[in-house]
């Protein structure tokens, strides 16, 4: 899944390309661009989206049907398709919530620097999957957390912004990035691997019962 989402990712970008010529123009809108540079009550607007799409991904992921199939497919593809669960439509669901949260993240992107850009967002596909790691997900699936994701986000966000004060050259914040990636997906795999030894031990137990 990993290497077609990062192949359909250059497919798509090529696309762009050819539809915009290399060089994407127009203006965004300025009740779009208020939802990424404006203010609420002190607060800024991009807060308030964030905040909202959080709220209804946990909801989606803990308290429905489906974000309970999402995380067994995961952990146990040949299990849900054991129990009659359609298993393409739930990646295909998955991976269209997916998209439609990167369309997202691109739109307020686009109004927060005022105008549509290839290479931009570039950054961010390494960003995204050390939040991910960071927040708890693991790269054999059935495992994730929503709050841990977003107290990563906030994490690297924050040091990010101390990096930026302090002036440090780009060389220091790309090395700093995969110093975090490879720690979080060390103690990832360390907490797996945990896990894995507690339920043997109880399922030995089990059977010594």
């Amino acid at each position: 899944p990993f290497v077609t989402t990062l192949g359909m990712s250059m497919l798509l970008f090529g696309v762009m390309m050819i539809l915009c010529n290399g060089a994407p123009n127009g203006k965004i809108p300025e009740n779009l661009r208020f939802w990424a540079t404006g203010f609420i009550g002190g607060i800024p607007s991009a807060f308030y989206v964030w905040m909202l799409i959080a709220v209804v991904v946990m909801i989606l992921i803990k308290l429905t049907p489906l974000g309970r199939y999402i995380f067994c497919t995961g952990a146990n593809e040949r299990a849900v398709n054991l129990a009659g669960l359609n298993v393409v439509k739930i990646k295909l669901i998955a991976y269209g919530l997916c998209g439609l949260l990167a369309a997202l993240a691109g739109l307020v992107l686009a109004a927060y620097i005022g105008t549509g850009s290839l290479t931009v967002g570039d950054d961010y596909q390494m960003d995204s999957l050390t939040v991910a790691i960071l927040g708890g997900a693991a790269f054999d699936g059935g495992k994730g957390s929503i709050v841990g994701t977003i107290l990563a986000s906030l994490f690297l966000m924050v040091l990010f912004s101390l990096i930026a004060v302090l002036n440090l050259d780009i060389a220091i914040r790309t090395m700093i990035k995969g110093i975090i990636l490879v720690f979080g997906f060390l103690l990832n795999n360390l907490q797996s691997k945990r896990g894995s030894r507690r339920k043997k031990v109880k399922a030995a137990v089990n059977c010594a019962e």
